[in-house]
């Protein structure tokens, strides 16, 4: 019987040594399993959902510095776009900061498609956008984006965008 006691408490300070170890540093919220999920899911679907809002009506206010603001400004953050990779906080600036420039900019709208969270800095949304003109569809398409937890604040890491054919005006 001792040694089954032993045994035991063995198990248990390995699992809290090891639990200890994955996520002592992270700042995961500890929790009871019967909250797992509405901490770990709910929270970053709303906070995915505003973070898209939030870009969408900075990109139709013609905010490029608030636009901007959603990116992690590291030189490792990356945008990839119809076969373009551009690196850089900086490289992202200089891509964008002619579309802003222009007097007439489509209007933008972001849906959430899905999203999770990675591990506790790091999370996946997957959606769908449309660019409108003149209150048409004038191009769309899904994109991923990999977001990174800064300072309490979600910011974007790496966004591949691919557009879909834009729908013909002709009936077929």
């Amino acid at each position: 019987m001792i040694n089954s006691r032993a045994g035991t408490r063995a198990v248990a300070l390995g699992m809290a040594i090891v639990a200890t170890a994955i996520g002592g540093g992270c700042g995961i919220e500890r929790v009871s399993s019967d909250r797992l999920a509405d901490t770990r899911l709910a929270p970053f679907d709303e906070q995915a959902a505003e973070l898209l809002a939030a870009q969408a009506n900075a990109w139709n206010a013609g905010d490029l510095e608030e636009y901007l603001s959603f990116y992690d400004q590291s030189p490792a953050t990356t945008y990839v776009l119809g076969g373009e990779l551009v690196s850089g906080f900086d490289g992202i600036r200089s891509r964008y900061a002619p579309v802003f420039s222009a007097e007439t900019r489509d209007s933008l709208r972001m849906e959430c498609l899905d999203c999770r969270i990675l591990d506790g800095r790091a999370g996946l949304i997957r959606g769908r956008y449309e660019l409108h003109r003149d209150g048409l569809v004038s191009s769309g398409g899904v994109f991923t984006l990999v977001v990174l937890n800064v300072e309490g604040a979600w910011r974007i890491a790496h966004e591949h965008s691919s557009s879909a054919p834009t729908p013909s005006s002709e009936s077929p």
